[in-house]
Order: structure tokens, then sequence, then C-alpha cells
């Protein structure tokens, strides 16, 4: 640290105005930083010898029991706030030697934060509650005069950079209570308020162990290997969906929240003298049945599962059964693909599949099949709810209505180069017409875009609105564009809206080509939801080039402040055929082609400002962020009645992934939730009449909805 030290005086011994009070500031911190463990270790220990401190070199120390916690958590803040101070030099700086400086004085300052946080947590660990919540209270204390005085030592140095005060002090502040470096690791105080470390630093990995993931939920159930061969059933066709490992940082009750409508829209492009059944592995019932042995077996294939896919196609194909494999990896990777089928189906499955049954009757099987997706989609016969085993989803009825999107964003699956699908919907009364005849009373849109066309969705939700049923769907944040239809959907019975912000940063959107408004404009547009009694659900895409270690509490921050009934988080996921997956590969950022971690829960690429172990830390700390209790507090409704159906809904179904695995394996998920979704469908109807009895331009009364908003 010595020699950084001097390296700098060098550096700052340049004729460069502009660069000289910064790195006059550096040089000072380098020197403290030359002495920082050492005299932690003296804060930290007394002389009695009893407790093991972690020592520099990653040994133990054993001679001495740790001190209270006041003493080293005013050198906790401030290299917090130095961390701030030299990623914004860093950040905007184009010197490259000031960036490598700034890049080692943070590595050493995250370890030094590192090392602090775990003496501190050893000691915090040991205080009764009342210590803890008094903790708390010294810590903002002593946050808000490190502050202060920074800003009074450095105001020259900050105004040089033309960073403002207010705008440093949020950027400590967020620095501090989510990214900052600085903070006890796990550490709850009063009511489970808990303030975390930073994402940059390394999370612990005893964090990783304490996620419940069970076998079945991690596992795909065994193959049988010694099965012999079966005589396969005359026109009978198996459609299977795969196994694929749930993540457990998410809930696993959005697996079940409602099937996919792929398999059971090509079961009902079945010819009428074929027998189909439909077989779901992420039900956790076991694999496929035996019996009857099926002539044909159609498997879909995603990037995620396509092992799995794999395995089931050799099994089956060993045995004498005839394998169509298709879905989006069949799209683009059909190279892959191939070897594992009889028949490949690129492109619209619902035309295709009736084909392949009549070749095969035929003897004329062909290698690979390919449709476009032009055909009007009003012409597609209903999907074969009936195949899906009622009690394995919280509603069986998936619908769609239309198909496609106005954006093309470089990341999504839908612009890949061999997948071209226009914006098609089908006629409002079909919608209704499914709707009723499935009997449920919640329904789920699973579009991908279902605002893409204003005028088309005021008729769907006038043509729903007499049905009194409650449903959620995907949409952009344009719907607000008109608040008259957001009033139109909640008339209609929309109770939640899942939304791709993607990004709170402009930069990031310009860049993926997705066509939105400006970030700054999100949380009026969320305001406009909330008023009518919609929830949002948003959908934040964390690594994108213009992403910093500050971005994971940044955004977890506006999600609480805007008081999201829910968010998902993806790390940014290249998938093949994609822009974002060309210029990764022409950049050389691609980790590996492990398709199975490709799964937006895994790094498998280098980020631009970050480390890839960075990017998965802080994408495991914005879940565990925001199923703390203190988020899910943060973010209840102001309404009574409102803020205890929230409450309901975010601890049954974030919380309890331990329940949710007990419901799946035992059949109970559609049991279970149904008396819920009924008391959600009365009281949302409820709403809806004081809704339709007030202007416009009125805020509308909180309705109590327990199920989740687009899960």
């Amino acid at each position: 640290m010595l020699r950084h030290a001097r390296l700098l005086e060098q550096a700052a011994s340049r004729e460069d105005a502009a660069s000289r009070p910064v790195l006059e500031l550096l040089v000072a911190e380098k020197r403290e930083e030359a002495q920082l463990l050492r005299r932690t270790v003296q804060l930290a220990t007394r002389t009695n010898g009893k407790t093991p401190v972690p020592t520099a070199g990653g040994a133990e120390a054993t001679n001495g029991a740790l001190a209270p916690p006041w003493a080293l958590t005013r050198q906790l803040i401030l290299d917090a706030i130095t961390l701030k101070f030299l990623a914004e030099v860093r950040s905007r700086d184009d010197d490259p030697v000031l960036q490598t400086v700034c890049t080692q004085i943070l590595h050493d300052l995250k370890f030094h934060a590192r090392f602090l946080s775990d003496v501190l947590h050893s000691r915090i660990a040991g205080l009764s509650s009342a210590e803890r919540f008094l903790s708390r209270d010294a810590l903002s204390v002593l946050f808000a005069v490190s502050v202060d005085a920074f800003l009074r030592s450095h105001r020259r140095t900050l105004a040089a950079l033309g960073v403002e005060p207010p705008d440093f002090l949020h950027g400590a502040r967020a620095n501090f209570t989510a990214a900052g470096a600085a903070v006890f690791d796990g550490v709850a105080f009063g009511r489970d308020i808990a303030v975390q470390t930073a994402p940059a630093t390394k999370m612990p990995r005893q964090r990783e162990k304490r996620l419940f993931q069970p076998r079945g939920m991690r596992i795909a159930p065994a193959l049988d290997p010694t099965a012999p061969s079966c005589h396969p059933t005359r026109c009978y066709a198996l459609l299977i969906n795969p196994f694929y490992p749930k993540d457990p940082h998410a809930s696993f009750g959005k697996h079940v929240l409602t099937p996919t409508l792929a398999l059971t829209s090509i079961a009902g492009a079945t010819p009428p003298d074929w027998e189909v059944s439909y077989w779901d592995e992420n039900l956790l019932q076991g694999p496929p049945p035996r019996e009857p042995f099926p002539q044909v077996v159609g498997i879909t294939v995603h990037l995620t599962f396509a092992a799995r896919a794999f395995d089931l196609a050799r099994w089956y194909r060993k045995r004498g059964a005839i394998v169509v494999l298709g879905g989006l990896h069949a799209v683009s990777c059909p190279e892959e693909c191939a070897p594992h089928a009889d028949a490949l189906a690129i492109g619209d499955g619902v035309q295709l599949w009736p084909q392949i049954l009549r070749d095969i009757d035929a003897g004329a099987l062909q290698r690979i099949y390919h449709a476009d997706y032009r055909r009007p989609y009003r012409d597609d016969p209903p999907s074969r709810r009936e195949l899906v085993p009622r009690w394995g989803f919280l509603t069986s009825t998936s619908l769609i209505a239309t198909r496609g999107c106005h954006n093309r964003c470089g990341f999504c699956y839908l612009s890949t180069d061999s997948l071209h699908m226009p914006y098609l919907m089908r006629d409002p009364e079909q919608i209704v017409q499914e709707f009723v005849d499935d009997g449920q009373p919640y329904g789920v849109f699973i579009d991908n875009n279902l605002g893409s066309r204003p005028e088309y969705l005021r008729k769907l939700c006038r043509a729903l609105r007499p049905l009194e049923k409650i449903w959620s769907a995907a949409v952009t944040i344009d719907v607000t564009d008109d608040p008259s239809l957001v009033r139109d959907m909640a008339l209609a019975g929309c109770t939640g809206v899942f939304i791709g912000f993607e990004s709170l940063r402009d930069e990031n959107l310009t860049d993926a080509h997705k066509k939105t408004p400006r970030t700054e404009e999100y949380a009026r547009r969320v305001a406009i939801l909330h008023d009518n009694g919609i929830q949002v659900n948003g959908s934040f895409v964390l690594g994108f080039d213009h992403d910093r270690p500050d971005v994971f509490g940044r955004m977890v921050d506006w999600i609480e402040e805007n008081r999201l009934e829910c968010a998902t988080f993806h790390i940014l996921t290249p998938y093949p055929g994609t822009p974002l997956f060309r210029q990764m590969k022409a950049q050389g950022r691609l980790l590996h082609k492990d398709w199975s971690q490709y799964d937006t829960a895994h790094v498998v690429f280098r980020p631009q400002h970050m480390t890839p172990e960075e990017l998965a830390d802080g994408y495991a700390w914005c879940y565990e962020r925001l199923f703390s209790h203190r988020s899910i507090w943060a973010r209840r409704p102001d309404a009574v009645g409102a803020a205890a159906s929230y409450l309901a809904m975010s601890y049954l179904y974030k919380r309890s992934n331990r329940f949710w695995h007990f419901l799946i394996r035992h059949r109970l998920q559609h049991a279970v939730w149904y008396p819920l979704v009924e008391f959600t469908r009365r009281r949302h109807v409820s709403f809806r009449r004081r809704l339709a009895g007030q202007t416009e331009h009125r805020a509308a009364p909180q309705p109590a909805v327990v199920i989740s908003a687009g899960v």
C-alpha cells in the first residue's frame, strides 16, 4: 500500500491543474489505507485473548475480545463515502492512469470494509435486541456527521469534478444503505429491519447455503435406464414440458401460476383420430408415464432445459417412439437439436403438428418442418385446457389474445434472427368464450405485450367487463399514455400488470432499442396504475453496459419509494441468435456456452463496469432485500384493507418457498389458493362498482388484492 501511495505522489507532481485536487485527496486516502488494517485490529481487540478475530491474511487471531461496535462503525461509514467518491472519479475521468489507481484503491477499501463487517457481525450477533435497536440509531447519527464532515473538507474537489453536494449525498446514502460496503452483513435491528453489506463486496457464502432448494426443485426426475423397449400405441401422442431447475432466490410459486399454452395449443391442433396427453415435469410428479407407450412424443425445447429435453428424446427414441422437437431452441439452434429428434418443428407448431402426424400416418416423415407466424391468429383452434391437471396451478386459465410485441429489444428472445413474429390479434369474443368455458375466477394473459395496440386492448376490456372476473397481464409502461385506458382495464377486472421497466438508466434502454418513455417518468406512470387499483410487478435487468455496482441499491430504493407490490430481477443474458449474443461474442465477453446457465439467474458474460462475481452477488442481494420484512413493509399500500391483503400475498408468495414445495408435491396449490382468489374476485367486483361511480380524475379506493400482480 505504501508503494501505491508513492506512485500517487509521483502522479500528483504532474502539472495538471484539473486533476491535482483529486490526486491530492487520493494520496491522503492511500496513506491512511496503509494503516487501516492494523488500526482495525487494535480497535477490535482487547487483551483477554478469548474471541477469534479475522486478520488481513484470512487467518484468525485469538488475542482479544471484540470492542463495542461504535468504535468500528465510523471507519466503516468513512470507507463507504470514500468508495462512492472514488467510483465517481473513475466514471467521470478518462485518464487511464487515474482510473487504474482508483480501481486499486477501491479494491483495497472493499477488502477493508469486508474485514470490518466480519468483525462487527461477530460482535453484533451477541447483542440483545435493545442494543441492536440502539446501534441502528447510532449508525444513522454517525453517517450524518461523517457525510457533513466529508462535504466540508472536500467541497472544492467535488466542485472540480462537477459533483453537486445533493447528488453526492444521495449517492453516499444509497451506497451506505444498499451498496455501502460499510454495514453488518445479515444483522437485524429491532423489527427485523436489516442493513446489508454492499453487493459490490463479496457476499458471505453461508448466505447461499441457507437458501431453500430441495432436490426436487433442482434435479430432474430420474429416467429408468433398464426400462425395456415398448410396443408403441398407435395414434397416441404425448406432449412433454421438460423439467428445469428453480431459482432459490425467487418464489417457487411463479412456476405454478398458470400452465404454458405452447403445448396445449398444439394439442388443440391434433387431428381427431389421434389421442393426445400432456405431462409437465415441473409439477414434481416424477418422469413422464411409460404406459400407454406413445407412438409420437412432442417435446418443447428451451435454452435452459435443452439438456433435459435431449435426455428425454434419447430415452423415448431408444424404446421405439418417434420424437418431435420444437420450441424456441429449435428455432435458434436447429443444428444442435437435430441429432436428438426424428423431426424438427421450426416455427408455428400449431400449423406444423397436424401435418407431422399426417406424414407419420403415411410413412413419409420429414426431418425438418418450417412454418411462419403470418397466418391470422384468430384461425388457431382453441387450446386443450382439459389436458392440464387443474390441481397443478393457481389457475388453469392461461389466455393469449395477441402474439408479438411492438418492441424488438436486443436482449429479448423475440429478436432472435430466425424468429419473425408480426403482432397479431384474436377476436375479443374468442377470448371471452375461452375465459367463460374454463370456469375459473382468475385468468392470466401470457401475451408478450397485451398493450401493443391500445385500441384493441380497450375493445378487449369492454368485452371482458361483464364477466366480473379478474385477470393480470404483461404490458409496457406506455399503456399509461392514456389514463382512461388504464381505468378501462381496472373496470374490466385487471388486478395487476407485469411491466418490463428493464433499467432506470435511459442509456441502457437506448442501447437495447427499447421504445419506452424516459425513466424519469416511470414514477408518475406507476402512480396512474396504483390510482386505479392495479398492482405492479416490475421486471428489471441487471448488468447492462451502463450499470455500475451502485445499480442494485438504486434500483431497490426506487422500487420501495414507488411501492411496487412485486419485482422480478434478471441478470442480462445473451440468448443465441439475438443481437446481444452477437455483440458479446464479437467483444469476447462470453464466459461459456453452458446453456443450462443461460436462465437469467447466472452470469454468463463479462460485465462492463463490475466483475461477474459482483453482478451475481448484487442479483442475490436484490431478491434478499426485496423479500425482507423491511422491504415488504415499506411497500405496503396506504389503505388499511389493501395493506392487509398485500401483506398476506407478500408473505404467502415471496417468503414461503417451503410452503410452495409442500403444495406442489402434494397437489394442493389450486385447492389452497382458490378460496383466496375467489375472495379477491369478490372484493374487486365491489371495488369496480365504486370506481365506476367516480370521475376519471379522482383517485380510486384501493382494492383488497391477495393474488400477486402478474407473478
